[in-house]
């Protein structure tokens, strides 16, 4: 788990140190961040959101540019030990990539890193009454362990109820 989040922070740096064209922050074109999508990580300064049966502890299955600069998502949760799909609609904000959103509470996130179509990092701010909290999420077009563009050995994708498959990250440990 250490070494996952070393190599995940050097990559961070390194993007951030080079000024490489393939790494869009601000003004990428919205459109391509339609279409297949999939939870890589997440972590949270309120862990319980995001561990099992967490509110916010959701598999990204896709994501639609509308034509209004909205942004539709489709995700996939455990709702009493079922798998449950669900969808919502982030609206613009006058900000260049960010959006809000109601769900467990009001949300305001940024698309801090849109790296050459095939990732995604988000920083959210949940305004929840009981408790706001921070929640970072990065995304991927193609996750190897269940899903590849060619179906891999048994073509099978992740389903919410997969275990061990998604790693759960205290805020705290993200700091190095």
């Amino acid at each position: 788990m250490k070494l996952l989040l070393l190599c995940l922070g050097l990559i961070l740096v390194c993007a951030q140190q080079e000024e490489n064209n393939d790494v869009v922050i601000r003004n990428f074109d919205i459109s391509k961040i339609s279409g297949e999508w999939y939870t890589i990580i997440l972590a949270s300064d309120v862990k319980e959101k995001i561990e099992e049966n967490g509110s916010l502890r959701v598999f990204m299955e896709l994501i639609y540019a509308l034509d209004n600069s909205s942004l539709y998502f489709k995700f996939q949760t455990k709702v009493n030990g079922e798998c449950t799909e669900f969808s919502a609609v982030a609206d613009k904000t006058e900000e260049d990539g960010v959006y809000s959103v109601n769900y467990d509470g009001y949300n305001v996130f940024r698309i801090s890193e849109f790296g050459n179509s095939t990732y995604i990092i988000a920083y959210l701010v949940n305004f929840n009454k009981d408790r706001p909290f921070k929640l970072l999420e990065f995304y991927g077009r193609v996750f190897s362990r269940w899903h590849s563009s060619w179906g891999g050995e048994k073509g099978e994708r992740r389903k919410p109820g997969d275990t061990g498959v998604l790693p759960i990250l205290s805020w705290e440990s993200l700091l190095l």
